[in-house]
């Protein structure tokens, strides 16, 4: 094994250092202790069941693992030189069960494919003038493509194209088109069409579900159907004297809240009248435009979005008709000023908080299916103020610093109002535990990573209209000098992985799923002792259609459900990066279990 000499001085008492959003308490040694990196000559270094494997990279030979419990192994890769942002995933390269050859898993070879470019136009739709619109009836759209596979949250394609036009100017343009290259895979589009002058209006956005880049196909040219928006139309009924300035009514679709209509600012009501037409952007009586989508969201929002009420379009207009009325004077007519403070345990105030209203009942009938949502952050005495009306709000609240955790509560606001409302939030509670490595000494460096544990669904149409749940945030700490850890964290279900330096050659330490109990409850947790075990050493190679690839990420995620496997919710296991010739070496934990912590060794 591998031993370097760590000295400090002698020091009296502990250092406790504030790192990112965690808080660690450093105990520095009081004469030499050694740092130990896995590495070996020999199987008889490594012990029962371990085996001296070659990694075929600068770190050499070490302890590796002779069995794995792992099953099937996603690896993804990222790399600014083949994708910029985009994320290749495979879920068939890698399967980890019983005992290994040998103790590795060699030439795992990631062959990136070639990007197809997806091209094509967006028309413009009858009511448009030619003036408007290209020569052939185009006109200029931001174009977004997103993964639309179960691991969607890897790969995201985003830009904004503009139309090719004539150098001779006053030229008429005579095409827009779009051109985006990503990996072959089956994509949601999202298609925003922009006006091509001023004065000029355009075709609603639009969400294409489901549309497929092949991997033999070098090039698809996609014309979007020439189909007719709808219209939804109908009534909104206010009191006369309210003010509707700033407020905007829109459809946008549930997974992603994307808008799918256009967006209309609404207008006052005619003196002595308390009912407005619902129109379409330019003023038409027939309504706002937009294309059918199925369990689409009807949105009110202010200009900045910090408040917003949403329905379902489908109970509102569960004939299909294409005609809604909406009684408002409960919801925007008459929202009350309110402010709350937020304190943490001892008393302080707790600035730049983020908090989150969402209604969770709203009084009146013409409120039965609407959900009210505002948010606000706290000023420097600790201060929110928001406009709500009468009903029971889900309150979440999220500090900026470390010490106070998360908050998830309720408030009751009546018609008498509730101002003054106090949040008081708990201490956050201490993650503690050590590390032991059974090759003797410490390890030199490592980052405990405390992440919230991914759940299922996670889209726009849960967050809008499902229930409120609580906040954890990702947060983060290092091992001090003796391998042992304490962090402050937030309660709740989190993934806790112990992540060693690339150098090192061990594995990551992982635990899943944890859950974190409150500080009233449990104001420390502690892991106890975490064995670092011996890797299943991985060997492989990222090559691409020119050549290797290097300085590529290889990430590995497993599934904390094995029965839902890749489809279920994530947790990272380990992470490389390839070297010169495109090689990598990703050592992984054998297992995500643990055992039951040990006594102190």
């Amino acid at each position: 094994m591998k031993r370097v000499s760590l000295l400090a001085p002698v020091l009296l008492g502990t250092l406790v250092a504030v790192t990112g959003l965690g808080i660690i308490g450093c105990s520095l040694p009081l004469a030499s202790e050694d740092v130990v990196d896995n590495a070996c000559t020999s199987d008889d270094e490594c012990g029962a069941g371990g085996v001296c494997v070659a990694t075929g990279s600068e770190i050499g030979r070490v302890c590796g693992s002779s069995h794995a419990e792992l099953g099937d192994v996603i690896l993804e890769v990222r790399s600014t030189t083949i994708g910029g942002t985009a994320s290749f995933v495979f879920t068939d390269k890698l399967t980890l069960n019983g005992d290994l050859v040998a103790g590795v898993v060699p030439s795992v070879h990631l062959d990136v494919p070639p990007s197809a470019s997806f091209t094509g136009r967006t028309f413009a739709d009858e009511s448009l003038t030619p003036e408007c619109a290209a020569v052939d009836g185009s006109v200029p759209a931001t174009v977004e493509l997103r993964n639309s596979t179960s691991l969607s949250s890897f790969t995201t394609f985003s830009t904004t194209l503009t139309g090719q036009t004539l150098a001779e100017a006053g030229t008429p343009v005579p095409s827009f088109r779009f051109a985006i290259d990503a990996p072959p895979g089956i994509y949601d589009v999202y298609v925003s069409p922009q006006p091509m002058a001023t004065g000029c209006a355009a075709p609603p956005p639009r969400l294409y579900k489901n549309i497929e880049l092949a991997s033999d196909v070098a090039k698809i040219d996609f014309t979007p159907p020439t189909d007719e928006p709808l219209h939804l139309g109908g009534t909104l009924k206010v009191p006369a004297d309210v003010s509707l300035d700033g407020w905007f009514l829109e459809i946008v679709d549930p997974k992603y809240g994307k808008i799918i209509s256009e967006s209309a600012p609404l207008s006052n009501p005619l003196a002595g009248q308390d009912t407005v037409p619902i129109t379409g952007a330019d003023g038409a009586l027939d309504g706002l435009r937009y294309y059918f989508t199925d369990q689409a969201l009807l949105r009110l929002r202010d200009a900045d979005g910090s408040l917003s009420v949403h329905w379902a379009l489908g109970a509102l207009d569960f004939d299909g008709d294409g005609v809604v009325e909406l009684d408002l004077r409960d919801l925007v007519a008459t929202p009350m000023p309110l402010a709350a403070t937020v304190i943490d345990a001892g008393g302080n105030f707790v600035s730049n908080a983020h908090v989150t209203l969402r209604s969770v009942s709203l009084t009146g009938d013409a409120n039965n299916n609407a959900v009210y949502r505002a948010t606000a952050d706290t000023d420097a005495s600790g201060q929110i103020e928001v406009h709500v009306v009468p009903g029971k709000y889900a309150v979440t609240i999220v500090p900026s610093q470390p010490g106070a955790a998360t908050f998830y509560g309720e408030w009751v606001v009546t018609k008498d109002g509730g101002n003054g409302k106090g949040f008081q939030l708990e201490a956050q509670p201490v993650l503690t535990g050590s590390v032991y490595n059974p090759l003797g000494g410490v390890i030199a460096s490592a980052s405990v990573v405390v992440t919230p544990s991914l759940e299922g669904a996670n889209d726009y149409f849960t967050l809008a209209l499902g229930e409120p749940a609580a906040v954890t945030r990702e947060l983060s700490a290092e091992l001090d000098a003796s391998g042992a850890f304490d962090m402050l964290v937030d309660p709740g279900s989190v993934d806790i992985t112990v992540r060693p330096s690339s150098e090192a050659g061990f594995p990551w330490i992982v635990v899943p799923r944890a859950l974190v109990l409150p500080t009233a409850q449990e104001p420390v947790h502690d892991l106890g002792t975490l064995d670092i075990p011996p890797p299943v050493v991985v060997r492989g190679s990222v090559t691409s259609p020119t050549g290797t690839v290097p300085l590529a990420v290889v990430r590995a995620w497993l599934s904390s459900d094995p029965a839902l496997g890749s489809k279920g919710p994530l947790v990272q296991i380990g992470e490389a990066i390839t070297d010169d010739t495109g090689s990598f070496f990703l050592p992984l934990p054998p297992s995500i279990t643990q055992a039951a912590p040990k006594s102190a060794h």
